[in-house]
């Protein structure tokens, strides 16, 4: 998730103002000497295919989570590890079918009710 050209220093990606997670930083890690916008990884998505039509047999992409994470969240929410797994699960899978929290509050408030109703599910 950091960019460098050879021997450069890494540039740390930084996070959009209102956000959690996303792109702040190497996954699973924290910036070294980093201001507070910088914030690790919980949950990345990577779509099998961009743009319309999807990929092909209905595959969407692939959801990876980081344990590290997942456990230091599930402590400070009082959850179980699986059951702050289950909600980066659901959250990856919300971006591989297009729902972008970042994209407006309004996208955000869409998603986070989404997540909700699929978690209810589980």
């Amino acid at each position: 998730m950091w960019c460098s050209a050879a021997g450069a220093r890494p540039r740390w990606p930084r996070a959009s103002p209102g956000t959690r997670g996303g792109s702040c930083a190497p996954f699973g890690s924290t910036a070294p000497s980093s201001p507070s916008c910088y914030r690790p990884t919980d949950v990345l998505s990577f779509a099998q295919r961009e743009g319309p039509g999807g990929a092909p047999g209905g595959l969407l992409g692939d959801v990876v989570i980081s344990v590290d994470a997942a456990r230091r969240q599930a402590r400070q929410r009082g959850e179980t590890l699986g059951r702050e797994a289950d909600r980066l699960l659901i959250h990856g899978l919300l971006h591989l079918l297009g729902y972008d929290h970042e994209r407006s509050a309004a996208e955000a408030r869409r998603m986070q009710r989404r997540e909700r109703t699929l978690a209810r599910w589980l």
